[in-house]
């Protein structure tokens, strides 16, 4: 009678799988192996580049997005302004003046003054706090002194003042770190949108602040029959210096739907010549938070021009409220007749249609 064959145990089977010359492939079985790893990983970084252009297209599509709902906000809260007070805000408050040999323009001190004399230099962002749900912070703006005084106010964050393409505070990525600014050591505040001064030119250089002519320096800078700065009649925007403009007046002139309110603003990330370095503050009037449309958007030319971190594009406000992306190659007579209220020249672009 034959012996029954012993049954192996599992720790033999075990052992002798191991140690099988096709061992291995037997392990595999579950698994890939090597070539097919690396098989997999070409074709996963091969994905990975393919589709990297696209997702980077819909991050800066959204960033756009909310750049013009932010320019909306700030366009709204514009218009809110004048229902509740009749008259759009000034650009900016200037109390005090001074003047060279072409005229007058705002002290360029007054936003740093210290002196507790009435003294201001602020905004039109400070104006239109109330209507951005901000009610609290624009009661604590002590409208009888500067910026300066109110440094506490005017160094909040204000996430609706920055365009998400460019930075989400105000030295985001090393971005406008060399900005001119009410005080050096301010590190809160920025802004990257603009309420539009004129078509002309709009800021004395040389004491980087808004120029406020009148009529008999106008007169004397008028060659031709054109004066070349933003104060002119038929060079001035919705905003300037204790402007106090209404709506029925650019309604009466060019309409609400041709006219530029606000845009995304130049900042140049250098300190390099006075015509290239940028002021920042939201609560600060002048530079910081005016334009002109004087140059087409992105020329490079000059801080007072429209700008983006966008490609190809600047957005815009309307002053009947509608916002607009605009391309940086648009034609240069249509982008000045947009800056100004009153040269009678309809506009006629594609971009502007309802």
């Amino acid at each position: 009678m034959r012996s029954p064959t012993p049954r192996r145990s599992a720790v033999t089977v075990h052992r002798h799988v191991l140690r099988s010359p096709h061992g291995a492939c037997e392990r595999c079985a579950a698994g890939f192996t090597v070539p097919e790893l690396a098989v997999i990983v070409a074709v996963l970084f091969c994905g990975l580049a393919l589709f990297a252009p696209y997702l980077l297209k819909l991050r800066e599509a959204s960033r756009q997005a909310e750049c013009r709902e932010r320019l909306r906000t700030l366009a709204v809260a514009v218009i809110g302004h004048h229902e509740a007070q009749q008259r759009f805000p000034e650009g900016q408050i200037a109390r005090r003046s001074k003047a060279n040999a072409i005229g007058r323009y705002a002290d360029s001190e007054e936003a740093r003054a210290s002196d507790g004399a009435p003294a201001s230099g602020a905004s039109w962002i400070v104006a239109v706090l109330p209507h951005v749900d901000h009610q609290a912070l624009f009661d604590r703006w002590d409208q009888k002194q500067s910026v300066l005084s109110n440094a506490d106010v005017a160094q909040t964050e204000l996430s609706f003042a920055y365009c998400p393409s460019r930075r989400g505070a105000v030295g985001g990525l090393g971005l406008a770190g060399a900005c001119d600014r009410v005080s050096d050591g301010w590190t809160g505040g920025g802004n990257d949108y603009a309420a539009c001064n004129g078509s002309g030119i709009t800021f004395n250089d040389e004491a980087r602040q808004t120029w406020d002519l009148d009529e008999m320096q106008l007169a004397a800078t008028t060659r031709d029959g054109v004066c070349p700065y933003s104060s002119a009649a038929n060079q001035r925007g919705l905003f300037g210096v204790n402007s106090r403009l209404t709506r029925s007046e650019v309604e009466a002139a060019d309409g609400l739907a041709n006219v530029l309110m606000l845009s995304e603003r130049r900042v140049f990330h250098n300190a390099a010549p006075n015509e290239q370095h940028s002021s920042d503050g939201w609560a600060w009037g002048g530079p910081a938070t005016s334009m002109s449309a004087r140059f087409a958007p992105h020329t490079g030319a000059h801080y007072d021009e429209a700008d983006s971190e966008h490609p190809g594009l600047v957005n815009v406000a309307l002053a009947d409220g509608r916002v607009r992306p605009v391309s940086w190659n648009i034609d240069l007579r249509t982008w000045t007749n947009l800056g100004n209220f009153a040269s009678g020249i309809p506009i006629e672009h594609p971009e502007f249609r309802r």
